[in-house]
């Protein structure tokens, strides 16, 4: 599931995407793959190629076949250098975790690593994934002194602090004999947000004395100019005629005029727990992503109005984490 990131100046209420906007977690430190942390075990193909050896075998000496012997000798030492190519995939690569974005509970979160090789030599068939060795994994060949990005996507069901789950990184290349795999450590947690309200239940009232109602409608919006396209930007705003004329995906950009302050109460919202905290995150989504000034008051939290990338972080982070004490 791509992630879709939170914009402010971006049309009204109604077409504002469901996206989460960044939390900063502590970084990682790198870790250097050592020889004693890579373990290598035969596949399932690799233990039927073995047992295709053995009976050659058997057959040269049945036969005292001296071709039968040369073919035998030459797969069995192919298999070999396999073992160390696979082994040497690994050994000395450099892996930096990066610190994952946050999402809302329900979407999938994108586990990254950065993956640098210092040697000469390219790494082949690169694949991350959770220790289940069932679980899909998208493969990267890394050349000599370069470096990528492999990723991971997990599912999230809860609001709060995600652990990632063990991670380990393999290859299986060449030939697919053998697996070697090395298990990464210190992987960084990520906040997850509470799952917006669906369907929305009417935004508060205005505060008192904030001046006039800003109607939530798209005529009253300014039209700015074009900008490049970015993932969760809503399909709207797209402007189609620059795409067809091969210019490549452009989105509309908008100007909102100035909006009425809006405060956004804990002891208002209707529903139990789980209820009041999905309301109060649509609603905070919503007058972000419409440039509203707005407040929070929960029971361990009073953020005066306002409306700005770190007030948003910082609303949904509380929510996350309630009953906890906010970041």
């Amino acid at each position: 599931m791509p992630i879709r990131r939170i914009r402010r100046k971006q049309g009204g209420a109604d077409a504002a995407p469901l996206s989460p906007s960044s939390v900063g977690t502590p970084p990682a430190p790198s870790q250097t793959v050592r020889y004693r942390k890579t373990y290598i075990l035969p596949t399932p193909f690799g233990l039927a190629f073995a047992l295709m050896l053995a009976a050659l075998f058997l057959g040269a000496m049945n036969y005292n076949n001296n071709m039968a012997f040369f073919l035998a000798f030459l797969l069995t030492g192919t298999a070999l250098l396999s073992m160390a190519r696979v082994h040497g995939n690994l050994v000395g690569l450099v892996i930096q975790p990066v610190s994952p974005a946050p999402v809302f509970a329900g979407e999938h979160l994108p586990l990254a690593i950065r993956l640098e090789n210092p040697s000469s030599l390219p790494r082949l068939g690169l694949v991350l994934r959770a220790s289940h060795p069932t679980a899909p994994g998208h493969e990267v060949e890394l050349p000599a002194q370069g470096s990528a990005i492999l990723t991971l996507s997990v599912p999230t069901r809860t609001r709060g602090w995600f652990t990632p789950p063990g991670l380990r990184l393999e290859s299986r290349r060449p030939f697919g004999l053998f697996v070697a795999w090395t298990r990464l450590s210190e992987i960084p947690r990520a906040l997850v947000y509470p799952t917006p309200a669906d369907p929305a239940l009417p935004l508060p009232p205005p505060a008192a004395g904030t001046g006039p109602t800003q109607p939530e409608r798209p005529d009253v919006e300014d039209f700015q100019g074009l900008r490049r396209y970015r993932p969760g930007d809503t399909r709207r705003h797209i402007h189609w005629p620059a795409y067809a004329r091969g210019r490549g995906l452009l989105t509309k950009r908008f100007e909102t005029p100035p909006t009425e302050t809006r405060i956004l109460n804990w002891l208002e919202t209707p529903g139990r727990l789980e209820e009041r905290l999905s309301h109060l995150t649509r609603w905070i989504v919503e007058l972000e992503a419409a440039s509203c000034p707005y407040g929070l008051i929960l029971p361990n939290l009073h953020a005066p109005p306002q409306c700005n990338p770190s007030h948003h972080e910082r609303c949904l982070a509380a929510l996350a984490l309630y009953p906890e004490p906010p970041p």
